[in-house]
C-alpha cells in the first residue's frame, strides 16, 4: 500500500514539474512578444488610425454644438422678436367696444406674457373694463331688471311708509298743538287747511251751528260722544264753556247717564241743562221718566236747551224750556242773582 502511494506521487511530482517548466518559459517570452508587438508597424498605423478616428469625431461632436449652439441662438431671438411683437401687440389692443368673452380671451393671452411690465398694466386696464362689461351686460339681461323692479317696489314701500311716518309724526304734533285729547269742539275758522284734515281724520265733523257765546251762526268742528248728534254734542261743550267764563270749570259736570247733560253749581245751588232735538216727543214715557228724575233732583232749578226754537213750546208743558238763543241770558240772569 505504501508502494502505491509513493508510486503515484513520484507520478504526479513528474507532471507537475513539466507544467510549471512550461509555465515559466511562456512568462520569460511575455515582454519580448510585447515589445514586438508595440514596436511593430501594423500596431503604430492602428494606434495613428484610431487618433485620427477619435480626433475627427471630437471635431465632428464639437461642429454639431456650435450649429446647434447656433440654431437656438437664432431661435431664441426669433421667439423674442415674436413675443415682442405680441407684447407691442396686446399692449396696444383697443379693449374699447369689446364683449365679455371677448375681454377674458384678452385677458387670457395677456397673462401668458405677464412679466412685461407694460402688459402687467394692460392686465389691470382690461380687467377693469371686463368686470364694468359685465355690469353692464348683466343689467340688460331679464334677471336683473326684475331685480332691479322688485328693488324699486321697495324702495317705493319703504319711501311710503317714511312718509307714513313723517305725517303721523306731523299728525300727532297737531293733535298735540290742538290739545285734541281734552277738546271736543274746535270754531273752524281759528284751524288752518292742514289742522282741519287731521282733526277731520280723528272723526271730527263739520256742522254749521248757532253759537251761544257769539251770538250767530259759525261753523264747527265736533267729535261725536257715544251716540249723539253733533249739535247735542257742540250745544253741551259750547254752552260748558259759556259757563266757564262766569264760573270755575270744577263747579261744572257733564254726564253720560240718565242725569242732566249739564250740571253746575251758583251760590251753592246745583242746576241742571238737558239738551233736546226733539227725539223724547216721540218716547211719552221716556219723556215723562226723565223729567220725573230732574224734578226730584233738581226741583225748579233744571231747564230744557231745545236744538230747535219751533221745539220750545212743545217741551214748555214739561218744565221750563229755552232755545240754544236764549241759553246765554238764563246763565247770566242766575249769576246776577
Amino acid at each position: 500500500m505504501f508502494g502505491l502511494v509513493l508510486f503515484a506521487g513520484l507520478i504526479i511530482n513528474a507532471v507537475l514539474i513539466e507544467k510549471i517548466k512550461a509555465f515559466q518559459k511562456s512568462v520569460s517570452e511575455i515582454p519580448d512578444k510585447l515589445l514586438s508587438l508595440i514596436t511593430s508597424q501594423i500596431f503604430i498605423i492602428s494606434i495613428i488610425t484610431l487618433s485620427l478616428i477619435g480626433l475627427v469625431f471630437l471635431i465632428i461632436r464639437h461642429r454639431n454644438l456650435s450649429l446647434e449652439r447656433e440654431r437656438s441662438e437664432a431661435e431664441r431671438i426669433k421667439d423674442n422678436k415674436i413675443e415682442e411683437r405680441n407684447i407691442v401687440k396686446l399692449s396696444c389692443k383697443n379693449i374699447n367696444g369689446m364683449n365679455s368673452n371677448e375681454l377674458e380671451i384678452l385677458t387670457q393671452s395677456l397673462e401668458e406674457y405677464n412679466q412685461d411690465s407694460r402688459i402687467q398694466c394692460k392686465i389691470i386696464d382690461t380687467k377693469k373694463e371686463l368686470k364694468r362689461v359685465k355690469i353692464e351686460e348683466y343689467q340688460k339681461t331679464e334677471e336683473y331688471k326684475k331685480i332691479q323692479l322688485q328693488e324699486e317696489i321697495k324702495e317705493l314701500k319703504k319711501q311710503h311708509y317714511q312718509e307714513q311716518l313723517r305725517l303721523q309724526d306731523y299728525h300727532d304734533a297737531v293733535l298735540e298743538k290742538l290739545k285734541a285729547e281734552d277738546t271736543i269742539i274746535y270754531d273752524i275758522e281759528k284751524l288752518n287747511k292742514k289742522e282741519i284734515e287731521v282733526l277731520e281724520k280723528e272723526e271730527y265733523k263739520k256742522t254749521n251751528e248757532y253759537d251761544p257765546i257769539e251770538s250767530k251762526n259759525k261753523t264747527f268742528l265736533v267729535k261725536q260722544i257715544l251716540n249723539h248728534s253733533p249739535s247735542h254734542t257742540f250745544l253741551v261743550a259750547r254752552i260748558k264753556q259759556l259757563l266757564e267764563k262766569h264760573i270755575s270749570h270744577n263747579s261744572i259736570r257733564t254726564h253720560d247717564t240718565k242725569d242732566a247733560d249739564l250740571t253746575f253749581e251758583i251760590n251753592y245751588k246745583i242746576y241742571a241743562l238737558e239738551i233736546e232735538k226733539g227725539s223724547l216727543l216721540t218716547k211719552k214715557k221716556s219723556l215723562r221718566n226723565k223729567v220725573s228724575l230732574l224734578n226730584n233732583k233738581y226741583g225748579q232749578n233744571w231747564y230744557f236747551i231745545v236744538t230747535n226754537r219751533n221745539l220750545t213750546k212743545k217741551y214748555r208743558k214739561y218744565g221750563k224750556v229755552t232755545s240754544r238763543m236764549g241759553v246765554r241770558k238764563i246763565i247770566e240772569k242766575l249769576v246776577k242773582n
